[in-house]
């Protein structure tokens, strides 16, 4: 069963994030703040496509059924963004997942994997409808695969604060304050005008999510992410119906 956050534990959970997040996040037009605070609002923000989410405690909690937990903001991305939030991952889950630019079945994946103990970058396919029967899953990684960055990250289930930034090409990921992945797209796999959401397999728990419209601001630097920006092109270690 997932465990209930007591309130004083949550309130310092939140506090905390936001040190960390604002820290990173003085820039750019608020477009979505999402507190989780209310059910009804959560009902017209978000899409579940598959699981259980429910909301308390100013967190939403997602848990999987016999596939996945899978939720989508109605609110589309801006083409250069700031995406900021809390996350959780409850002990036996092994993988959480951001979506990001999701269109007509595509999106890029970033996302932490207990059994590799790595985070990734892929290029994915959520299947809607009777498509999930057909290709036995709801998620899977569909087009370069063993191509895009991936590196050790030690998947761990603490409270992690999350900030994914996108400006032009470059993809840049920072996991508690430190440079976890960046990808430089030039293929242009994250879509312009495609929605994001989370993907959940187990259970884990979602709070205080940002996005921030960074429109006409300069890209921050990559060199922290050069020696975190590359792969060699191999098969995966092991390739699943996620």
């Amino acid at each position: 069963m997932l465990s209930v956050i007591p309130a004083k534990v949550s309130v310092f959970i939140l506090i905390v994030a936001a040190i960390f997040l604002l820290a990173g996040c003085d820039s750019g037009n608020l477009v979505l703040q999402e507190n989780f605070e209310k059910p009804n609002k959560f009902k017209k923000r978000w899409e579940v496509i598959n699981g259980q989410w429910s909301v308390a405690n100013s967190a939403v909690t997602g848990v999987q059924n016999s596939d996945w937990a899978v939720m989508l903001s109605r609110k589309k991305l801006p083409d250069d963004f700031i995406l900021t939030f809390a996350a959780r991952m409850e002990p036996y889950s092994v993988l959480f997942e951001v979506l990001l630019g999701f269109k007509d079945e595509k999106y890029l994946g970033v996302y932490v994997y207990e059994i590799e103990n790595t985070v990734a970058i892929e290029d994915r396919s959520l299947f809607l409808g009777e498509k999930h029967v057909q290709e036995r899953t709801y998620i899977r990684s569909t087009g370069n695969i063993g191509m895009l960055p991936r590196q050790n990250y030690q998947f761990n289930y603490d409270w992690n604060v999350w900030k994914i930034q996108k400006s032009g090409n470059r993809l840049l990921v920072w996991i508690n304050n430190e440079p976890g992945i960046g990808y430089n797209d030039t293929q242009g796999l994250l879509q312009p005008g495609g929605r994001f959401g989370f993907a959940l397999k187990g259970q884990g728990l979602i709070q205080n999510v940002q996005l921030f419209d960074t429109k006409d601001e300069a890209p921050p630097s990559f060199a922290e992410f050069e020696t975190k920006s590359s792969r060699k092109i191999e098969n995966p270690f092991f390739l699943f119906s996620e």
